[in-house]
C-alpha cells in the first residue's frame, strides 16, 4: 500500500507493507518483499503523481528488481509528453511484462509517441458499456418470479 502522509492510514490486515511515497529506500524493501512472498503476479495501477520522486520516477525502483511478472495498467497516456514524462513512462513501460490501457487512442499513443510494440498492450475499456433499460417485470416474468402486493420480497411464481 502506498502512503502519501506522515501519519500513516489504519489499514486492514491483510495490508502487509506500506510504502511511504517519498522515500526511495521504501520501494526497494518492497521488492525484496515481493520476491520472497507467494505473489504470482504484481499488477501496478500506474498515475503520475502517485509515485515519489521527479515524474513519480520511485516506482521504478520497485520494478527492477522484480523476479515475478508485471501487468501495468496505464491510466494517463500523455500524448505531448516532456522529455522527462516521455522517459518516466518508457522505464514503467520497459520494467512491465504487459501493458493495459483503458482506450484504444492510448494504443496508438504508446505506439506512435513512445514507439512501444502493440503486441506489449491490451484494452480493458474503463467503466461499464452503454446498455438499454429494460423494465424490471421482464426479468421478473424471465425468472418465474412475482411481487405480492405490499411486500417487498420476491418468491418463485406458484406451478
Amino acid at each position: 500500500m502506498l502512503t502519501n502522509t506522515a501519519n500513516a492510514y489504519q489499514y486492514p490486515p491483510e495490508v502487509v507493507f506500506e510504502i511511504r511515497q517519498n522515500y526511495r529506500r521504501d520501494y526497494r524493501l518492497a521488492t525484496e518483499y515481493i520476491n520472497l512472498s507467494s505473489v504470482d503476479i504484481i499488477c501496478l495501477q500506474h498515475e503520475f503523481g502517485i509515485f515519489g520522486g521527479p515524474e513519480g520516477r520511485y516506482i521504478t525502483e520497485l520494478l527492477k528488481g522484480l523476479r515475478k511478472p508485471v501487468v501495468t495498467t496505464l491510466h494517463t497516456v500523455l500524448r505531448a509528453p516532456t522529455p522527462a514524462y516521455r522517459e518516466a513512462l518508457l522505464s514503467v513501460a520497459m520494467l512491465s511484462d504487459h501493458l493495459v490501457v483503458m482506450n484504444s487512442k492510448a494504443i496508438r499513443i504508446l505506439r506512435d509517441v513512445y514507439h512501444i510494440a502493440p503486441e506489449k498492450m491490451s484494452v480493458l475499456p474503463h467503466g461499464v458499456p452503454a446498455a438499454p433499460f429494460v423494465g424490471p417485470n421482464y426479468y421478473k416474468d424471465k425468472f418465474g418470479c412475482r411481487r405480492t402486493t405490499g411486500a417487498a420480497h420476491l418468491w418463485p411464481a406458484e406451478p
